[in-house]
């Protein structure tokens, strides 16, 4: 350190080593649609797919989110925050014994038919006279009869009396894992039986009443601004510069209704959707009649064409996918390293190995697509730019 002294002012100067500082990449990508479990309308951050398993199951067939989550990683995607939305599911709910003809009933904080709860009661270390109190202990296993236990809430000393600093209604109020579902019973319930004894503890399971609900609709995506649900359920959540709505089913695309709220809900948050081309542009020359068609052009969007290849761990063979997941990925990928509006041929970068695109594109039908507003997925580096295009280009060569 060398300092310097001018009247009035005293300067220091630190000698460094001469490093520069190491860029951070910025990109983040939101993601909403079904899930196979985890919490409803809630922004989750997830940084691997090992995750997005942990916290909403990992692969599921009815889920096309699950499979844009593992293609976005494995094309090098670093960061997502992941919105599961339901279309009238329903949640278990755990019955705890009191009397013959009374119980403590609780239910599951997430619906579907996966989210595999149980509970113990005892007694231990509470004193003759403390009859309204219990022990409670909640944990969410991988599968039914499982000891692999996931997650864990332990409860000691909670009380049926409502007026008791640690009455059950107050307490649970702040559980992860269920909630309070009816009346409290009069009576504390009784202590949970051990089984055969090849389980660890002696637990009541939840019942099979869990329900995952239906095929997604645009309305479901939507959501509502008041109760922060759908969409909206990103409003309250750290920035992101990229959002992908996987198609509903793999049959069934995202409607015009829910791709216009949320072009707008990117405007709004200087960030751009990603969209995907319809299934049945199955070639060049099908894309740019097809755009010409399209009934949404925005400058808040941007679209890849074509649709891609890659193994469905689930089927047991290749499948076609929706390629908005791995265009994602592929932009985080470049961001790690470089500014990607930066640099002309930033949207250039190619697919991992892996994932192939599901027709070819020659070079020339490159540059028609992207005066149209159509970007390339390529599974090897293009030899010339064509710079990231935004779909208000489709209004423009429209015209």
């Amino acid at each position: 350190m060398r300092e310097g002294l001018t009247p009035g002012i005293q300067v220091a100067h630190e000698v460094g080593a001469g490093e520069s500082i190491a860029r951070v990449a910025a990109t983040t990508v939101a993601f909403i649609g079904r899930a196979l479990r985890g919490p409803v309308n809630r922004a989750v951050a997830v940084c691997s797919f090992a995750d997005f398993q942990a916290v909403f199951g990992g692969l599921w067939q009815p889920s096309t989110l699950s499979y844009a989550i593992e293609q976005f990683f494995e094309n090098g995607g670093r960061t997502a925050r992941v919105v599961r939305v339901v279309n009238g599911g329903r949640t278990a709910t755990l019955t705890l014994a009191v009397t013959r003809l009374s119980a403590l009933t609780l239910e599951a904080q997430c619906a579907g038919t996966r989210e595999f709860l149980r509970a113990a009661i005892d007694y231990d270390n509470l004193g003759p006279l403390d009859t309204d109190k219990f022990n409670l202990v909640i944990q969410r296993v991988r599968a039914p009869g499982s000891e692999h236990v996931e997650d864990q809430e332990i409860y000691p000393r909670l009380s049926i009396d409502p007026n008791a600093p640690r009455a059950v209604a107050t307490v649970l109020a702040d559980s992860a894992l269920v909630r309070l579902k009816g009346a409290v019973p009069l009576e504390r319930p009784v202590p949970t039986h051990r089984g055969d004894g090849r389980t660890l503890a002696a637990y009541v399971s939840s019942n099979p009443d869990g329900d995952d609900g239906g095929p997604l609709t645009d309305y479901d995506i939507i959501g509502s601004a008041i109760e922060r649900t759908g969409l909206f359920a990103l409003s309250d959540a750290d920035p992101f510069n990229f959002l992908c709505i996987p198609p509903l089913t793999r049959d069934h695309p995202v409607g015009p209704s829910a791709l216009l709220v949320a072009a707008r809900f990117c405007r709004d948050r200087r960030a751009l959707l990603l969209l995907d081309p319809p299934h049945d542009w199955v070639d060049p020359a099908a894309a740019l009649e097809g755009i010409r068609r399209f009934a949404f052009a925005s400058e808040n969007a941007l679209m890849y064409f074509p649709w891609i290849q890659t193994y469905d761990r689930l089927r047991g063979r290749f499948e076609s996918f929706a390629p908005s997941a791995a265009a994602a990925g592929m932009l985080a990928r470049l961001d790690a390293t470089r500014a990607f509006w930066s640099l002309p041929e930033a949207d250039d970068g190619p697919l991992r190995p892996g994932l192939r695109p599901a027709c070819a594109v020659p070079e020339d039908w490159r540059q028609r697509l992207a005066t149209a507003g159509i970007n390339t997925l390529q599974a090897v580096r293009a030899r010339r730019s064509t710079g990231a295009r935004t779909l208000a280009a489709s209004r423009a060569s429209a015209a």
